[in-house]
């Protein structure tokens, strides 16, 4: 999917530099995961040049502030997989939560509501699942990948750019969900149109990107452009906005 010589630049810059005179396994596992933190830093700030923003910062600011608005428009949600993502969440609370399960449940909530494919955004795989094997059914648009029991009990997060993971270390949720939303301006990728109001919805909600004009959605040949935010977006942001005054 991507030809252009500077995007492919920056994915080789992203990707750790393998180690290769290492004297033990902690040794290497040590300085692995201190290149993937330089790899995510790279993101964010090649991000930031280009639109003046810390992403990760944020995004981890903006969804501190709305969680709890989401979380009670979530609840009052009837959608069958809205119902099943929160007694996923109640489960995945109980078990190991670090903080990130509701933020993980809010988006695939969001996914759901918009009708959007959650394999072209966040996928998740069984824990000890090799890397070489996640690569067989990723998608070419950048991709979140969690390695868990499921979406929302996942602990670990891989990135993936046209199908082959360029960061396997990735700490939490909020920090995946930033380089991989980065990763569209960065690369000058097109949103595809299997999560595109998903991911508008995370650039107006979350990231406060907000044009007048002009979209980031794929077109699909016999799709209808909008040149403008996203009506299923705008309907969305009032719905939550409502759901807040309700209670």
């Amino acid at each position: 999917m991507l030809k252009d010589i500077q995007a492919r630049k920056l994915i080789d810059q992203w990707r750790p530099v393998p180690t290769v005179s290492q004297s033990s396994e902690q040794t290497t596992a040590v300085a692995t995961a201190s290149q993937q933190t330089r790899s995510v830093t790279r993101m964010v700030v090649h991000f930031k040049q280009l639109t003046g923003i810390n992403i990760k910062e944020k995004l981890e600011s903006a969804v501190t502030m709305k969680l709890e608005r989401i979380i009670k428009w979530m609840n009052e949600q009837p959608n069958k997989q809205i119902k099943k993502i929160r007694e996923e969440l109640i489960e995945a609370k109980l078990c190991s939560d670090n903080g990130q399960a509701e933020v993980k449940a809010i988006i695939c909530a969001i996914l759901a509501h918009l009708h959007d494919k959650e394999e072209f955004l966040y996928v998740c795989v069984k824990p000890t699942t090799a890397k070489a094997a996640v690569e067989k059914n990723l998608p070419q648009t950048p991709c979140l990948i969690g390695f868990g029991e499921s979406k929302l009990s996942a602990t670990r997060y891989m990135l993936s750019v046209d199908g082959v993971v360029v960061n396997d270390h990735i700490a939490t949720f909020t920090s995946g969900l930033a380089v991989l939303f980065a990763s569209y301006y960065n690369l000058n990728i097109l949103y595809p149109v299997e999560a595109a109001t998903t991911l508008e919805f995370i650039q107006r909600c979350f990231v406060g990107i907000n044009p007048d004009r002009g979209s980031r959605i794929e077109i699909k040949k016999s799709g209808k452009k909008h040149s403008q935010a996203h009506p299923k977006v705008l309907s969305l942001i009032n719905a939550i906005v409502d759901a807040e005054w309700r209670s």
